[in-house]
């Protein structure tokens, strides 16, 4: 178990939280990341002292390499982050966190997510987590869709070894000898540049660079994955969720209870309408862009009459997929510029084909009095009331869609009334109140780390 004294700030009245992450902005983006950062937020307005600990893909640097150029945030270097199943447990990365709770001495831990980090990590003074997917039981990304894009029922160990070899690439010799290589440039091309050049190679080539997409494990290897991580968060004081969705699924998965904390936005802006729909969100498969551009050439054509649809998002991840759409990108958005686009769309559109948890795109919009479309699967019918702040349709159905596309662009969404979401504010004040639940616990005797 990790342990640490408190903060000098602390026996101050001023409380520390270490949140622990597998990325954070500005150099990673995605939803758990925005999350983390709005909680830090948010937490900061209440007087708290907030410290990230997050992981960083960062071509150029060695492997582990911690960086601290930001105030407030330590990142450590995972340039090679797949690993077979049932050894997500990385000792290096479990020390650098002892070594981090031990120079930041917070008064709790808050766990955002172990990818890229260990299953083995443990804590003897107060810990919470919050889960943002299904990711501790599904090993694929946390999507919950077999190969064949069909929701999956139950993770099977047999089934979830094949999904993750497609998933992911352990990394080969190859791969091995091109972060040696950037190591040895790093003096001429900062980590970032070479990280950039690396994401704009053809997948083709980083595929090849990468290595065989083998099986990375076996049942066995799953199982072991999936007992690894229950440990982890079932260690934890109390874990969070938010929407019941998840947290109904974590708990039928094996982990303990788990309070529903919704999620919360900060930013709002004035409605104005009249523009186009937006897709906001990763140009990938499962989150159903196709089904978003056929639903609107079946609903508009090439009609005059069209609001138009803009779709923003990285392409980069899968860029065969990209192309197939056949459609102009208008490429990935900084978290600045999407309050105000959402306040002139005529409204958000979401193709999601996998169980998504609480996207804060949903809440986004409805802070600035957007419209949304979206399918009625995972916790999105627990923030988009359907024919109050949008329209929901069934997942994967175009025809449906496509009748929700014409009623929001047309007369039928004067009708709608799109409610304020849940301030940042009230979300940090309830994060706030499972903090100090959990820190009034019993103190723990120390115990020492197992060996792995």
């Amino acid at each position: 178990m990790y342990t640490a004294m408190p903060t000098k700030k602390a026996r101050r009245g001023v409380p520390t939280v270490l949140q622990i992450v597998h990325g954070f902005p500005p150099r990673e983006l995605a939803g758990t990341e925005l999350a983390t950062a709005r909680i830090v937020e948010g937490l900061g307005a209440r007087g708290w002292r907030c410290h990230v600990l997050a992981a960083t893909r960062a071509p150029g640097l060695d492997q582990y390499s911690v960086l601290r150029d930001e105030p407030g945030i330590t990142r450590v270097v995972n340039n090679l982050p797949f690993r077979p199943l049932g050894r997500e447990r990385d000792i290096i990365i479990e020390d650098i966190v002892q070594r981090e709770l031990e120079r930041v001495r917070p008064d709790i831990v808050h766990v955002q997510h172990l990818a890229y980090l260990s299953s083995g990590l443990r804590f003897e003074l107060p810990a919470v987590g919050t889960l943002h997917d299904h990711w501790p039981w599904c090993p694929a990304g946390g999507t919950m869709l077999r190969l064949d894009g069909v929701p999956c029922p139950t993770p099977d160990p047999e089934v979830c070894s094949v999904c993750y070899a497609h998933h992911a690439c352990l990394p080969g010799r190859v791969e091995h000898a091109a972060v040696g290589l950037a190591g040895a440039v790093s003096r001429f091309v900062s980590p970032t540049r070479l990280h950039a050049y690396w994401r704009r190679l053809p997948t083709g080539l980083r595929a090849r660079l990468q290595g065989d997409r083998t099986a990375p494990g076996s049942a066995a290897g799953a199982t072991s994955r999936r007992r690894a991580l229950t440990e982890a968060w079932n260690a934890l004081d109390r874990r969070m969720a938010p929407s019941a969705f998840l947290a109904g699924e974590a708990e039928h998965h094996g982990l303990g209870a788990v309070t529903v904390v919704p999620s919360g936005v900060a930013t709002t802006h004035p409605r104005i309408g009249g523009g186009p729909l937006l897709y906001l969100g990763s140009i990938l498969p499962h989150k159903g862009v196709h089904i978003v551009v056929q639903a609107y050439r079946a609903a508009f054509g090439g009609s005059a009459a069209s609001p138009g649809l803009i779709l923003h998002g990285d392409h980069a991840a899968d860029p065969s997929y990209a192309r197939s759409l056949d459609w102009p990108l208008a490429g990935r958005l900084a978290p600045a510029s999407v309050p105000p686009l959402l306040a002139r769309a005529t409204a958000l559109v979401m193709g999601s084909t996998w169980p998504e948890n609480a996207p804060l795109v949903c809440l986004e919009a409805r802070a600035s009095g957007c419209p949304v479309v979206a399918p009625r699967i995972g916790g999105i019918p627990e923030l988009i009331q359907d024919g109050v702040d949008g329209y929901l349709y069934e997942p994967g159905d175009v025809e449906d869609l496509e009748r929700c596309l014409r009623r929001v662009a047309g007369p039928d969404a004067a009708t709608l009334s799109v409610r304020p979401p849940p301030t940042l504010a009230e979300h940090a004040g309830r994060v706030e109140a499972i903090y100090l639940s959990a820190m009034n616990r019993p103190p723990i005797r120390a115990m020492p780390r197992s060996k792995p």
